[in-house]
């Protein structure tokens, strides 16, 4: 009978370290796990989580697994890899700088086959349904991303964070977007005057 209570209260002390482990491991409990959890979860195709680490995400849409979309998301981001630099903590407000390497948007567009590229935007006006000239782009995008040839860009960004009810958040401004859009963002500074 001893025996048996050294047992029930060795498993709960085990079940309780494990947990309080676990609770320290928690994305909620650093910055820097919040925002290497939020990579990792972007390079593993769910954005549902990636979307639950940012503050006022909302209710985001995400395509189904067999959408066109989903799968040109998933080998764009696949290629993604990040390395955390440093980190600031101020209170309940933090700063994670990141270097992140991307497939370059803007080189990719300037290696697509033109005749490709043309091709398939204009499937809709030779008689190809909207839908079916969307997802020839996103197949021709898909391509350029699992290229191992396509051409990547690398930015360092500080991802600010804030802590809201005990849980540390990112917060989405335009750096990060910046960063997502894999060097768009700096063509659309060049050609409209915009960017981070």
């Amino acid at each position: 009978m001893l025996c048996r209570t050294w047992r029930a209260v060795a498993v709960a002390l085990v079940v309780c370290v494990v947990g309080m482990v676990l609770a320290g491991c928690s994305p909620a409990s650093s910055p820097r796990l919040v925002v290497t959890s939020f990579f990792t979860a972007l390079q593993r195709g769910r954005y549902a989580a990636a979307s639950a680490l940012v503050e006022n995400a909302g209710e985001a849409q995400f395509p189904s697994e067999n959408d066109p979309a989903s799968r040109m998301l998933k080998a764009y981001f696949s290629r993604l890899r990040y390395k955390v630099l440093s980190t600031e903590i101020d209170g309940s407000q933090a700063t994670v700088h990141v270097r992140v390497t991307l497939p370059d948007l803007a080189g990719i567009l300037v290696r697509l086959p033109a005749e490709g590229l043309f091709s398939a935007l204009a499937g809709a006006s030779g008689g190809q349904s909207p839908a079916a000239a969307d997802a020839a782009v996103l197949r021709l995008f898909e391509g350029a991303f699992k290229d191992p040839k396509s051409p990547t860009v690398t930015t360092e960004i500080p991802i600010g964070l804030k802590k809201v009810g005990g849980k540390w958040l990112i917060v989405g401004d335009e750096w990060l977007a910046a960063a997502l859009m894999g060097g768009a963002a700096e063509v659309l500074e060049k050609a409209f005057g915009t960017g981070p």
